[in-house]
């Protein structure tokens, strides 16, 4: 899986392999903390807009802005694309039946 992440970032970028070696790590832990950390919020977040009478992206939207809002009061400042990582984490677990 590396090898792949390593073509794309060379081709996008052009830089080099020394580069995409040093970051991949850093970038990978990074956003394995922010999910960790997110990860109890967008739980609650996505759980309570469940039943709400909005389209998907409506409720997206206002899953972000909530999570967002919820995360950096506990001082998590995260990215949108993070964000939305753990979103999409909470509904996987949501419909598989897991728990809050």
């Amino acid at each position: 899986m590396k090898t792949i992440f390593l073509k794309l970032w060379v081709w996008i970028t052009g830089a080099g392999i020394g580069l995409f070696n040093f970051l991949a790590p850093i970038l990978a832990s990074n956003a394995a903390l922010f999910l960790e950390k997110l990860a109890p919020i967008a739980l609650d977040v996505v759980a309570s807009y469940a039943d709400a009478k909005l389209t998907g992206d409506e409720k997206r939207a206002a899953a972000t802005n909530d999570i967002r809002t919820a995360a950096i009061q506990q001082g998590i400042i995260a990215s949108t694309d993070v964000i939305q990582t753990a979103i999409q984490l909470a509904l996987l677990n949501l419909r598989a039946g897991g728990e809050k």
